[in-house]
């Protein structure tokens, strides 16, 4: 079990191991996992993240692992600036929702942004996105955050939860201080 160490001193520990979850699609028989990502799983990320590029013409000519040192940087070293989920059928990645953590100065606490969500086009619809959602919002409970928050202009599929709010064109998703 691994227990992560963090530079922002009112979220020390609050950051949980990673959620492990089998969770099984409501309008299909897939059984995906969605966990934490980790480092064994840096190829696949870069394969989904170059598959989104591809999708968004304004990326479609950056580099591929153009930035991984960086992108591991953020990932895995301390203080740790970003987290993020892959989901998987089996062994094959359908997908991956990536976060940073940000400080609301007005609002005088921690939150986690959503800065990427993909899933692979051939496993879209079927409960994938929403599933990568609820582990961003569980790890915004964990680490105490005030909010999840994603820009409604940014390059994420139309996301959908219960108790989001539409402020300053941005999705807040106030999360629950109970965790399912």
């Amino acid at each position: 079990m691994e227990i992560v160490v963090n530079a922002f001193p009112s979220l020390l520990g609050r950051i949980a191991p990673p959620h492990a979850a089998t969770t099984y699609l409501p309008d299909t028989s897939v059984v995906v996992d969605i966990r934490r990502l980790e480092r064994e799983d840096l190829p696949a990320l870069y394969v989904l993240r170059q598959e989104q590029r591809d999708e968004v013409s304004r990326h479609a000519d950056v580099v591929a692992d153009a930035d991984a040192l960086e992108l591991q940087e953020v990932l895995f070293d301390l203080p740790r600036r970003c987290w993020a989920w892959i989901a998987r059928d089996h062994d094959e990645p359908v997908g991956y929702a990536l976060a940073t953590v940000g400080y609301a100065v007005l609002e005088g606490g921690y939150y986690l942004r959503l800065e990427s969500l993909h899933v692979h086009h051939a496993w879209r619809r079927r409960g994938i996105e929403s599933q990568l959602l609820e582990a961003a919002r569980r790890t915004s409970v964990d680490l105490g955050c005030l909010s999840l928050q994603w820009s409604d202009g940014a390059h994420l599929p139309r996301l959908s939860a219960e108790g989001v709010v539409h402020r300053h064109a941005a999705a807040h998703l106030l999360p629950s201080t109970a965790s399912p």
